[in-house]
């Protein structure tokens, strides 16, 4: 195999990588709307005002302590779902666990040359070895794939367990 279709590969490589970040920052972006959907119906909700209204203003009979408690499991819960898919939409320009130089073709290190000639003539020299930036690149981009994946994951599961304790909230209140 030649030192192009190296490149050509490593290049594909990135590339995938990259689109599975934009997948999950799209998924991402989609859940913190479906959450804020889900916020507003849970506040402008008539059994939302009704619970705070009949239990906590008015004293009534029924187990305020317990509807308490579920109002606030589903509070932290939507609480740490947003808090989890903001982590996910987080730009991270730099991973330093990874024990890597910044790679010569990120951009950020590119946006710090002051003078065209400058970076020409760095970026020439980096060329000769592209194949390592490009593994760089590819190392660093999965690492924050997975760790957007991951954030992402969180999220999904603390909205799911936020809306099963509204559901439960709800149906407390009715009853």
């Amino acid at each position: 195999m030649d030192q192009k279709q190296k490149i050509d590969i490593l290049e594909s490589q990135v590339d995938r990588i990259q689109h599975l970040i934009e997948r999950a920052d799209t998924k991402a972006s989609i859940l913190l709307a479906f959450l804020g959907v889900v916020l507003t119906i849970s506040i402008n909700n008539g059994s939302f005002i009704h619970f705070l209204t009949t239990v906590f203003l008015q004293r009534s009979n029924r187990p305020s302590l317990l509807l308490l408690i579920l109002v606030g499991f589903t509070f932290f819960s939507f609480l740490a779902s947003f808090i989890f898919v903001v982590l996910t939409l987080r730009a991270r320009l730099h991973l330093d666990q990874t024990g890597l130089t910044q790679s010569d073709f990120f951009y950020g290190k590119i946006s710090k040359f002051e003078k065209f000639d400058v970076f020409q003539e760095a970026f020439q020299a980096s060329l000769l070895d592209s194949e390592s930036h490009y593994l760089k690149e590819i190392l660093i981009n999965s690492k924050i794939c997975d760790l957007k994946y991951k954030y992402f994951n969180y999220s999904l599961i603390s909205l799911i367990i936020g809306i099963m304790f509204l559901l439960c909230t709800s149906i407390s209140i009715l009853l």
